[in-house]
């Protein structure tokens, strides 16, 4: 797994190596300026470049300072600007400062005029900032963002929130963030992933054992991850063996959801699929995928349909793609609640059912313990009309969103945007799963943005789980699985091309 950890927990990390194993400060430091002196020869080829590291007086700032050091070595012409807005320097700040005046970089301190430098350097505030950016400091930063150079990071924008990605007052805008030993978590979600750039990550000797004793909670998947937690399949099964994925999907006006959804289950691996959707969509979904079962019911008279016999047949429901929110989508999603045996996914229009009538839906889901667990796949808006939390909330803080909803509800929670996060409840009939924490999904990109993406995930997600997956491992692995074939597709086709049944054709686990 690959960890994402907040300012507090790299400071474990980093404390853990220097006080408990015992690589000195220094060493790390030099390490880091090194990694990051590597890098920006290759960004910034040309010796004659005019590189300015701005620099406050803490130990990211003595990363700047040994970095500007080791590139007038090199050749360049590497510049420091010291803030001094800070009471207190750092040891391995005025150590730095000193081999540096030593060997004849040039340090300044007040005014300088920036638009001289091709390359600015953030070394102001590193991962363990916990106020706003006031002052000499902001101001600073207000005037490297409006300069024309090249803009670089170290570790992490200065003025970002380690944890949360918020813009704390003002921030650095990097065109490239340069970190140390793990990507932060703040520079993945909310603002952070715009204002970090192209994010970097170099090695600088962080012995494992101070990731294992300091393991941080926010987690990825890699290709190695995702294989271990794909479902197998036997030489000597059959269509029964992959399990039995109901999609309750599709409306009057809307079709192509179901189809969607159960098509991605088909993609999936499921042995079976049945669609169950309004009687006018059977020509089109026998024409589309014949390989589906189907039944129906008239939306006028929603109570004839036998919902029950559906879902005592599957071993996975899927309920809200397209399904609308009138008297038949409501009377099928109490009925999937009260009466399914299986985990279910709740997608869309069944989160929006269930938001205009909070306190019914609450009690049909408490009264779930022991009978499957409830997967929900909100995108932000949807999630805020379910919590009632504002969208900039929820964007602010999207883990901790996350995280109390799923254990508010005893439901796992899929919330949908440019970094899914997938949290579990802590409590409640949840997986007897071991890992803890909560996973944010680094695949996907911005081709699938389009209506129909949230439909085939609904389909990954159910696959999964009808081929034995717990349901926390089919919801974690459906999303990796899920952004990895739209960055398949956007490769064949390029960022505005692809449409969601392009991600269904990428489905797959590649080496």
């Amino acid at each position: 797994m690959l960890y994402f950890p907040t300012g507090n927990e790299a400071g474990a990390i980093d404390s853990y190596t220097i006080e408990k194993i015992g690589i000195p400060q220094m060493v790390l430091m030099e390490r880091a300026a090194l990694a990051l002196a590597d890098e920006m020869e290759k960004i910034c080829k040309d010796r004659d470049t005019k590189i300015l590291v701005m620099a406050e007086s803490g130990n990211n700032g003595g990363d700047g300072v040994a970095l500007a050091r080791i590139l007038t070595g090199r050749g360049y012409r590497a510049d420091v600007m010291c803030l001094n807005g800070l009471k207190t320097r750092s040891e391995a700040f005025m150590n730095q400062l000193k081999i540096a005046e030593t060997v004849g970089v040039s340090i300044h301190a007040g005014k300088l005029d920036i638009e001289n430098y091709d390359v600015i350097v953030d070394g102001i505030f590193g991962v363990g900032l916990s106020r706003n950016v006031e002052g000499v400091h902001a101001d600073a930063i207000d005037i490297l963002n409006q300069a024309e150079a090249l803009k670089i990071a170290i570790d992490i924008p200065s003025g970002i929130n380690s944890e949360t990605g918020a813009v704390m007052g003002t921030a650095f805008k990097a065109d490239y963030t340069v970190t140390f030993g793990f990507t932060k978590l703040g520079m993945l979600i909310g603002e952070g992933r715009e204002y970090s750039g192209n994010i970097i990550v170099k090695d600088i000797g962080f012995p494992e054992k101070a990731l294992q004793e300091n393991l941080p909670k926010a987690y990825t998947f890699d290709n190695s991850d995702a294989k271990k937690l794909m479902p197998r399949r036997s030489p000597s099964s059959n269509k029964g063996t992959y399990g039995k994925v109901l999609v309750i999907a599709g409306s009057k006006e809307i079709s192509g959801a179901a189809y969607l959804s159960a098509a991605a289950a088909y993609g999936m691996g499921a042995g079976l699929v049945k669609i169950f959707t309004e009687k006018s969509n059977r020509r089109i979904m026998s024409e589309l995928l014949p390989e589906a079962l189907l039944a129906t019911y008239d939306e006028a008279e929603p109570e004839k349909a036998d919902i029950r016999e559906s879902i005592k047949w599957a071993s996975a429901v899927v309920i809200g793609p397209g399904i609308g929110q009138g008297k038949a989508a409501k009377l099928f999603l109490e009925n999937v609640l009260l009466y399914a045996e299986c985990p279910i996914i709740l997608d869309a229009d069944a989160i929006n059912i269930m938001s205009t009538d909070k306190d019914h839906f609450d009690v049909l889901l408490s009264a779930r313990e022991g009978k499957g667990q409830v997967i929900m796949t909100p995108h932000i808006l949807e999630m805020s009309r379910f919590t009632g939390i504002p969208v900039p909330d929820i964007k602010k803080d999207i883990i901790r969103v996350a995280e109390e909803t799923a254990d508010k509800d005893n439901v796992i929670v899929v919330l949908k945007d440019a970094r899914t996060v997938v949290a579990k409840p802590h409590s409640g009939d949840a997986d007897n799963e071991t890992t803890e924490g909560v996973y944010i999904n680094t695949t996907g990109n911005s081709s699938m943005s389009k209506g129909g993406s949230g439909d085939v995930l609904t389909g990954v997600i159910a696959a999964l789980i009808a081929q034995g997956a717990e349901p926390y491992d089919a919801a974690r692995l459906g999303v990796y699985l899920h952004g990895a074939a739209g960055d398949r597709a956007k490769e064949k086709l390029g960022e505005y091309g692809v449409m969601a049944r392009d991600i269904i054709d990428n489905l797959s686990l590649q080496d």
